[in-house]
Parts: C-alpha cells; structure tokens; sequence
C-alpha cells in the first residue's frame, strides 16, 4: 500500500492527492500537522532531510518532490493514465510543472500565502523579538528565513509580494490563452498538468483573490469543471481544515485591496 505523509492545506500535498484520488489508488494517510512543527521531527526528517511535504513511501522506498510523487503515481498504479499521450501535449504537461516549481510554487504562492494568512497565525504566538528570532532560526533555507522576515515587516509592501502577484497574474494570463485553445491544460483531455495546477488556482479562491480571474472566463470554466470532478471532494474539499480556510478568508478581506493596487500600477505603467 502507499503511504502518504501530508497536509491538508499544503498546495504540493493537495496536487498529489488529486492524482491519488483520479487513479483510485488505496493509500495509507500519515497527516503531517505543520502548524505543530511534526516536520521537523527525527522521524520525519529521516524520510526527507528538508523538512517539507508530500513525503511517499511505496515498497519501503521513500518518494519526494509532489510533481515526482504524482508521475510515480500514475505509473506504479493502474487506473485512467493521467499523462498526455501525444509527446506535445506531454511536453505541454512538463511545461505547466516546470512553471510550478520553478517560481509559482516559491516562491510566488509561499509569497502570498504567507503576508495574506499565514503571518497571523505565527503573530499569534510570536509575541516578541525572541521568539520571532527563534522561529526564524528554524527556518532551514536562508532564502525562504528572509523572505518571511520581509513579510512579517513589511506585509503588502514587501517587494516579494508585490513581485508573486505580479509573476501570479502573468501565469493566470498564459492559462487563459492556453484555454482558449483547449479544453485543458495539455489538450482534450484531463491531465496531471491541470492536476498540478488546479490547487494553485484554489489557495487564491481561498484568499479571496479570485477577483484576479474575473476577466478570463476560460479560467473560472475550467476551476468550475475541476472542482465538479469527485476527486475534488475527495481530495480537497473534505482535507480542509476549517480553522486555517477561516483565516486565510480572513486575511483576504484586507489583502484585495493591495492586490487590486499592485495589478492596477503594473497595468497603468504598460
């Protein structure tokens, strides 16, 4: 049986359970809590020394990287191949990935995710310069530690907001166009790119950012059909953790406004 260690509300578990949830794959939930710290357990970071989810564990052997998880997945399982069968759409697929990790993931959607909501919720008990200072020591990556230090200082003006809404909004654009040719994001047919991407689109519903789509109706199409499929509930709808869709609503109301600026600026200077 596969094992998974995740968290509901992470975006890199959330792509890997659509897949699950599409192939109909039998799967063992080991729920990682990541507001309680469990990834930097001893246990947990034998299986991935970088301390993140989703962490698969098939036949003894330890599988990490969401996008890597969830092509293992669709070939070590039987089911619907969730992978183009045409090499270009194929290619299409692994451009969408490669545009996730390599910047919407992080630090783009971290960016966002973190001044809209998250900051509260460690404000909450980070009540002074020493235990900020802790927390942030915590933080294995030098890059990511400083990219919260701006955004517990700074919130919206921090450059690296500004710049994930930027980078968001230029990705919303090429999903559009890409749409407007096909009925999904590698073709005709369901794939693991909308898979990939579809939990993307959902943490913005979820900030109440989804105003950042109001003009590309290929888009809201699109989410509408992926949140009809039964894999969604199964794989996203039931996960949540109402608590955190509570405040990450709640960091939305005060965010829309910035966001509406940023786009608004970017627009005004073309």
């Amino acid at each position: 049986m596969l094992k998974m260690y995740d968290f509901p509300e992470s975006v890199c578990c959330q792509k890997v359970r659509l897949a699950i949830a599409e192939k109909g794959v039998e799967v063992e939930e080991q729920p990682t809590m990541l507001d309680q710290g469990a990834q930097y357990s001893e246990e947990f970071l034998k299986l991935n020394p970088k301390g993140v989810v989703p962490v698969a564990v098939h036949n003894g052997r330890v599988i990490t990287e969401s996008t890597i998880i969830s092509e293992y997945i669709n070939e070590a399982f039987d089911g619907p191949d969730l992978m183009p069968a045409d090499p270009y759409w194929r290619a299409r697929k692994r451009y969408w990935a490669r545009q996730i990790d390599d910047g919407i993931h992080n630090p783009h959607c971290t960016s966002i995710s973190f001044v809209v909501a998250l900051r509260f919720a460690f404000l909450d008990t980070l009540d002074t310069l020493e235990k900020l200072e802790a927390h942030l020591a915590m933080v294995r990556d030098p890059v990511s530690r400083e990219r919260q230090r701006e955004g517990f200082e700074l919130a919206y003006e921090a450059p690296s907001f500004i710049t994930a809404v930027l980078a968001y909004d230029e990705f919303l654009g090429e999903m559009d166009a890409a749409l407007n040719e096909t009925g999904w994001l590698a073709g005709d047919a369901l794939s693991l790119a909308d898979l990939d991407v579809a939990p993307y689109v959902h943490r913005l519903d979820c900030l109440g950012l989804e105003s950042m789509w109001a003009n590309r109706p290929k888009i809201a199409d699109w989410y509408d059909r992926m949140r009809s499929r039964p894999s969604w509930e199964q794989a996203i709808r039931k996960p949540h953790i109402d608590k955190w869709l509570g405040l990450m609503a709640m960091g939305g109301k005060d965010a829309l406004g910035y966001v509406q600026k940023i786009l608004a600026t970017a627009n005004n200077a073309k």
